[in-house]
């Protein structure tokens, strides 16, 4: 995981996060995982549906959107965390998008108040 940390003009921040493939990869697996145990697929016992079953039974885009959402919310606190960063308010993430299919997760966090 890559992140950027930049001081905008009045007062503002901007706060990049990147994850490559591989790590959005392990977000997909969980998210995989997830749904197989909250959901009843035919021809397998709760949670032992594999991976290929999963994509083709809710899509690719349901998943990956579950792996984004996962992905954003655990790299942000780990971030925070990790940079002792005070945050003001809700976090507003911006610009949640993969560069290139297969090329793993970038996102920004902009912060108006600059409570850190």
């Amino acid at each position: 995981m890559q992140t950027e940390l930049k001081n905008l003009p009045k007062s503002e921040v901007e706060l990049t996060i990147e994850l490559s493939q591989p790590e959005l990869e392990e977000y997909i697996d969980v998210a995989c995982r997830e749904l197989a145990q909250q959901n009843n697929i035919k021809g397998f016992r709760p949670g032992n549906a594999p991976k290929e079953v999963i994509l083709k039974e809710f899509g690719a885009e349901k998943v990956n959107h579950i792996a984004t959402d996962m992905a954003v919310r655990e790299s942000f606190s780990k971030t925070v965390l990790e940079r002792q960063l005070e945050i003001v308010g809700e976090p507003k993430i911006s610009q949640v998008k993969s560069e290139k299919e297969n090329e793993g997760l970038k996102y920004k966090y902009l912060d108006l108040e600059r409570g850190w």
